[in-house]
């Protein structure tokens, strides 16, 4: 309630209050989100009063302070001059609107896959919207993968829009993290609004902790000679897998034993090629014992080592339908042991990571200069006669594997005895040419996995004019520069470019 008493002997003349609202400040009267509201009062009489009710939803963090200030303006009477006074009232959030929730296991292996919920609950009495969901993470962590997807790209922020009062939401996030034994990593959710400088106005968070528990038996797997948590791989790849292992017991472990397993329908399973170990073919697993490795007979105190394999990626992956898309190979590698604790019988001990293999797709472009065949009639000499204009068809088309590709864009550069003659096919396409530098640019944009194999290639085909001078006379100039192909891997999260040859006179694709 914001209340004017004039206790002038003049009565107040254009009287108008302006409240200025914190952030997460909503006015339940009016649709105006404005943080700065203008109010009229007119004219208030010697001795007289005026109030106005505002009815306001404050929200944001728990003990958080909301600050909201008054601004009377007024004149009076016989006078230009604009009298202002002041008040503001802080108010302290005793509650958020938010209320979130991490649902993190006490301990976890180090370098193990760690999958846990983050729950939030609205506790206001009305719709709250454009909210977002931010994570913080402890070093050491590597997301993965979460349902509901990340947004915009991060792999810590979540749009999730509007919440009703009482409604509960789930987030399910995995990745891994990695630390020494007896590390505590803590995880800060935060939930809230993003202003207009792009900060989040949190509405309600909560933190929690994991301990790190190091494993008895240590395992990593290194996809050609790296540890990262992103493989990607080409068709007809060969790949190297090493697995070291160390023990990290006090006292030796025996019969030690390491199995790999691989799956996917992108392996070349013929391709597997283990080292000092035995290829399993019954269950597509590799499998290194004592009997070819002979340190795992007994693995010493600090003891370690690596064993190791190689496979190819398949280079004709199976495309039936619009479904064979967005290939893996998947690798899950295990260490069992024994080891004797004094007076009681073997305890047997386990380790086991995971690493994924994506597919990029193969993005293909194709050019080609036609004169007889292609969508256009051309004319003019053939071959080209100097001083004589001749026209030529260019086809570029693109065909793509097994990922959806986005952003597709094809640059080439025509010189400057060629012109644009600016016939194009199919014309709702978005083909454009810089008469100032000769540049041509298609922005192809989103090229679906599948196309030139599943369904038609991308095409497009425009029409140029060629002047000879006698200088090229004996020779066949170039008709298009070198194309550069670009575009984003929307699976494999790569961008591709691609550069083809230029195109002459030479006319080695029209029959």
């Amino acid at each position: 309630k914001v209340a004017v008493s004039n206790n002038n002997n003049a009565p107040l003349e254009f009287a108008d209050f302006i409240l200025e609202y914190p952030s997460g400040a909503r006015n339940l009267k009016n649709d105006d989100k404005s943080l700065k509201q203008r109010y009229q009062l007119g004219q208030i009489s010697p001795g007289g009063k005026a109030t106005e009710e505002i009815n306001l939803i404050l929200l944001g963090s728990e003990g958080s302070e909301k600050v909201i200030n008054a601004t009377l303006e007024y004149r009076l009477a016989g006078s230009n001059a604009i009298f202002v006074k002041t008040e503001k009232k802080t108010i302290k959030l005793l509650e958020s609107p938010v209320e979130v929730t991490i649902k993190l296991p006490k301990e976890t292996n180090a370098k193990q896959e760690l999958d846990f919920d983050v729950e939030y609950v609205s506790k206001a009495e009305s719709v709250i919207d454009n909210l977002v969901l931010q994570m913080q993470y402890p070093p050491g962590f590597q997301f993965k993968e979460s349902s509901p997807k990340i947004s915009s790209g991060k792999d810590n922020l979540w749009n999730i829009g509007a919440l009703e009062p009482g409604k509960k939401r789930v987030i399910s996030i995995k990745g891994t993290v990695d630390g020494s034994d007896l590390d505590e990593k803590g995880f800060l959710a935060q939930v809230g609004v993003l202003n207009e400088n792009n900060e989040l106005e949190v509405y309600g968070e909560k933190a929690e902790t994991v301990v790190i528990k190091k494993t008895l038996l240590d395992l990593a797997l290194f996809i050609n000679n790296n540890d990262e948590k992103d493989n990607i791989a080409s068709p007809g790849d060969i790949m190297r897998v090493d697995i070291f292992w160390k023990n990290n017991l006090p006292v030796r472990i025996k019969n030690g034993i390491v199995e790999v397993k691989l799956t996917g329908s992108a392996v070349n399973f013929q391709s597997i090629s283990p080292v000092n170990g035995f290829y399993r073919t019954s269950d597509q697993t590799l499998v290194w014992n004592a009997s070819s490795v002979p340190e795992f007979k007994f693995m010493e105190p600090g003891g370690e080592g690596k064993v190791s394999f190689t496979f190819s990626v398949s280079g004709n992956l199976p495309q039936k339908n619009a479904n064979d898309k967005n290939f893996v190979i998947s690798l899950e590698a295990n260490i069992f042991g024994e080891k004797t604790i004094g007076g009681y019988d073997d305890v047997n001990v386990k380790s086991a990571i995971k690493k994924d293999i994506k597919i990029a797709s193969n993005l293909q472009f194709a050019s080609q200069a036609l004169y007889y065949e292609g969508a256009f009639k051309n004319t003019g000499p053939l071959p080209p006669k100097a001083g004589e204009k001749t026209t030529y068809t260019i086809v570029w088309s693109l065909s793509n594997s097994t990922n959806d590709i986005e952003n597709a864009e094809v640059r080439a550069f025509l010189p400057s005895y060629v012109e644009w003659a600016g016939a194009l096919s199919p014309q709702d396409d978005i083909i454009s040419y810089d008469k100032n530098t000769g540049e041509v640019v298609w922005k192809a944009g989103f090229i679906s996995a599948g196309t030139g194999i599943l369904k038609p290639a991308r095409d497009i085909s425009f029409q140029i004019g060629f002047l000879p001078s006698l200088s090229q006379v004996g020779f066949a100039p170039n008709l298009v520069s070198e194309t550069v192909i670009e575009g984003k891997d929307s699976f494999a999260g790569i961008d591709i470019r691609k550069i083809k040859g230029v195109l002459t006179t030479r006319l080695d694709n029209d029959s």
